[in-house]
């Protein structure tokens, strides 16, 4: 059974979070493993997060978590950022993943988050007129030593613009960069 803190500065928050959390977790004032805070606005949220004890688990309760706000919780050490209206389920594994160490999101923030990253996609221009030339040859599933005797290079420099545009693409693997090329109208298939 979790120890789990409740912080809020309305004294009906806390009593419906304990209300709500009870059945599954044991509700304390020190020595907790999680810490529920519900913060009235993301300034003062903010502020909050920063002073807590960050070698203990937290989790963040708002009105309405917005992209910003998320970003800047999780770097100051939430584990995970919900609406003060979450279910009981999401509020139970959102304590159940931050007591192990782990950091959950929402549907709505990873939604949020992924739209976020998608509009921040690198456009054409990041990558040179050689990476362009290497990215189309890896749509064609060519090697680094394909790619380096077609560019009439060395296989070291195609190993060099491979990873320079799976950093650019911000992709993990050659097939990730080839997919997001598409998508940004690098490659035509």
């Amino acid at each position: 059974m979790s120890r789990v803190a409740i912080q809020s500065g309305s004294p009906a928050i806390r009593a419906a979070l304990r209300a709500r959390l009870e059945p599954r977790h044991q509700i304390i004032e020190n020595d907790a493993d999680v810490i529920v805070l519900d913060v009235p606005s993301e300034a003062d949220g903010l502020a909050e997060i920063e002073r807590q004890d960050h070698t203990i688990a937290l989790i963040v309760l708002i009105d309405e978590p917005r992209d910003l706000f998320i970003r800047r919780a999780l770097g100051a050490g939430a584990r995970a950022v919900l609406a003060r209206d979450a279910t009981n389920a999401e509020l139970n594994v959102a304590i159940d993943a931050a007591e192990l160490g782990l950091t959950l999101l929402g549907t709505d923030a990873r939604s949020m988050l992924r739209e976020t990253a998608r509009k921040n996609a690198p456009v054409a221009t990041d990558l040179t007129e050689r990476e362009h030339e290497v990215l189309t040859l890896l749509s064609s599933g060519a090697s680094n030593k394909v790619i380096a005797a077609k560019l009439h290079i060395s296989d070291h420099t195609a190993k060099f613009h491979v990873g320079s545009i799976l950093a650019k693409l911000d992709a993990s693997t050659r097939a990730e960069a080839v997919t997001i090329g598409v998508r940004l109208g690098l490659i035509m298939v």
